[in-house]
């Protein structure tokens, strides 16, 4: 049986005119990552002796529906299985129906996007089937019974635990399937089935590996989306850990790595074994790791740049105390500050991201932020406006107190955009948008400016991206300070008019009163 995946494009779908917060080119300027998911469902179906699978990464390759579609046409295959976000569920949702029209394969889809919205995905009868959860088990049962049943699977779909399915053309849910308890028991991703030479990391010699050492996030931020089952976080063994690092560097010829874990130091044993062994096997290679400001120490931040660690990304998103505790974040602006200087003293770089226009932002939030980044100096700045995030608490106190329509959901079920809500109480988007410009410049316009660090940026190609990036971040600076500049030029102009208005008897002239 010959199943093709697809992970569906982010890039495209924002097209449809969905705004993730992000400045334009952002995406481009932070590179291309594998998409692990897609790949962890044919490892697994080649596991179990299905040889014919293939992937197509339109968000890597930028593809429109109608080149996908074209591809289908020509590999014909017998299953084809769609990977979405919020993001890009337009996308897959017309590529979906326009693979209905050349091919009877059945379509399953899942992904995040279908984890909170399962039922309404369903009602599309462009999808066969869709996964909720882990889809490494669903999936290879849905492919077994698709294979044994092409025509009408029927109710037999209702019996694999995670999938949705319609029956008599209402679209009904499966109790859950457990989380994937060992996570050593996958195979390896299948990397090999995606495009060569299509995921780039900046500041990383490439090729670069993505990596994923452990599945799940026990936090709880205010404006993340996340179902309750990706609560319980499980991790591969350091063992397993570094046994991907080394087939991954005999494989691809890598030495460099993205450990895309939520927080990659939260279970600190765990993160101190894996360093020790990377330095064990002599692994020379670098890498980059997701962490949290609280969750580092003076033994953990030198293990990490002894073992090869030359950044870690924090999501600090404010400096402002009050806003930092309504998005449940958990610690306080000092903490930030420690584990700057901790990094700092062991030579590893700092990504720092924040997240402008929570409800409650105002210019004394703001500026409270603009302060913490001139006091803790970030190698590397990121921030994006806030969007409410579906299944996220803040989306849904949003909606429960009519503030906000349930636009995700309305989405999901007529297949339409929405204009992306303004849910910041006291600044204005334009407001937002030019506080963004200001921190996301401000790295390039310090005394030691990144653009001139030869060792951050490692590679000619980076300092092309770094400037590509900063001309594009120029460019929407000039723009918006000239809008900005024109209506304060027409506000002036209202005034001297206003100023110079004739009263109701300027223009009677004595003789001409009657």
């Amino acid at each position: 049986m010959k199943v093709l995946l697809i992970n569906a494009s982010v890039k495209r779908g924002l097209a449809y005119g969905l705004d993730d917060g992000m400045p334009a080119g952002l995406m481009d300027y932070l590179g291309g990552y594998q998409p692990l998911g897609v790949c962890y469902l044919a490892a697994v179906l080649a596991q179990h002796g299905y040889s014919e699978v293939a992937i197509i990464d339109a968000e890597a390759e930028n593809l429109p529906v109608e080149e996908v579609a074209g591809r289908v046409e020509t590999t014909r295959p017998d299953l084809i299985g769609i990977s979405c976000v919020s993001f890009s569920f337009l996308y897959a949702l017309d590529l979906a129906r326009l693979l209905k029209q050349i091919t009877r394969a059945p379509i399953v889809v899942g992904g995040p996007h279908v984890d909170i919205y399962p039922l309404e995905v369903l009602t599309h009868t462009c999808f066969d089937a869709g996964i909720v959860g882990e889809g490494e088990t669903s999936f290879l049962e849905l492919v077994r019974l698709f294979e044994n049943a092409p025509a009408d699977p029927g109710p037999a779909l209702l019996k694999v635990p995670g999938a949705v399915c319609r029956i008599d053309g209402r679209a009904a849910m499966n109790p859950e399937r457990p989380t994937i308890a060992d996570l050593d028991a996958l195979p390896y991703p299948a990397r090999h089935l995606l495009p060569p030479g299509r995921y780039l990391q900046n500041y990383l010699p490439n090729p670069f590996i993505s990596i994923l050492t452990s599945r799940g996030c026990s936090y709880k931020c205010s404006y993340c989306c996340r179902p309750d089952w990706t609560r319980r976080v499980r991790f591969h063994s350091p063992g397993r850990v570094v046994d991907e690092i080394e087939r991954a560097m005999a494989e691809f010829g890598a030495s460099s790595f993205q450990f895309f874990d939520d927080t990659f130091t939260l279970n600190r044993k765990r993160a101190l074994e894996i360093c020790r062994l990377i330095g064990e096997r002599s692994l020379k290679i670098k890498f980059l790791a997701l962490s949290r400001v609280d969750r580092l120490d003076r033994e953990l931040v030198a293990a990490l740049a002894e073992a090869g660690c030359s950044c870690i990304s924090f999501g600090v998103e404010s400096g402002d105390e009050r806003i930092l505790a309504a998005m449940n974040k958990g610690f306080s602006p000092p903490d930030v500050g420690a584990a700057f200087d901790l990094c700092r003293e062991h030579g590893i770089d700092i990504v720092a991201y924040y997240l402008l226009g929570h409800p409650e932002e105002t210019h004394a939030s703001v500026r409270s932020t603009i302060e913490s980044i001139r006091r803790t100096r970030p190698d590397w700045l990121k921030a994006n406006i806030m969007m409410p995030y579906p299944a996220s608490t803040l989306y849904e106190e949003l909606v429960a107190d009519g503030s906000l329509p349930d636009l995700w959901r309305r989405m999901t079920l007529t297949g339409e955009p929405f204009n992306p809500p303004h849910i910041c109480r006291h600044l204005s988007r334009r407001e937002l948008e030019r506080y963004r410009l200001r921190i996301n410049l401000a790295p390039y316009f310090r005394k030691r400016t990144n653009l001139l660090n030869v060792r951050r940026l490692a590679r000619p190609r980076n300092v092309l991206w770094s400037l590509q990036w900063l001309g594009q971040l120029l460019g929407a600076y000039a723009v918006s300070e000239g809008i900005a500049g024109l209506r304060e030029l027409r506000a002036l102009a209202d005034r001297r008019r206003s100023a110079r208005a004739p009263t109701a008897t300027d223009d009677v002239r004595p003789g001409d009163r009657r």
